[in-house]
């Protein structure tokens, strides 16, 4: 490993402490993305529906620049709709 070294530790309970609050300093960077992931995480429904739509597009697109531009615009409704859904109270 060009001169580093894998050092493997035991479990430290800490260690979620000090991700929940790396995640809230990294989500404001992350917008609507960090909501996306968390709601798809809540929501099974939702995921279902995502995946569909990605999966669709994906046949529908092949992988060359303009194409994934078009990808991209193809899901941005539905992906506005679930941030959307994510931003609202539970």
């Amino acid at each position: 490993m060009d001169g580093r070294q894998l050092v493997v530790t035991e479990y430290d309970p800490r260690w979620a402490g000090q991700f929940d609050e790396l995640r809230r300093r990294i989500a404001p960077r992350l917008g609507g993305l960090a909501r996306l992931r968390d709601h798809l995480r809540r929501n099974p429904d939702d995921v279902r529906r995502y995946s569909e739509l990605k999966t669709a597009l994906a046949r529908r697109f092949h992988a060359h620049d303009e194409a994934r531009l078009r990808y991209a615009e193809a899901k941005s409704t539905l992906v506005e709709q679930l941030i959307a859904a994510a931003s609202r109270p539970a």
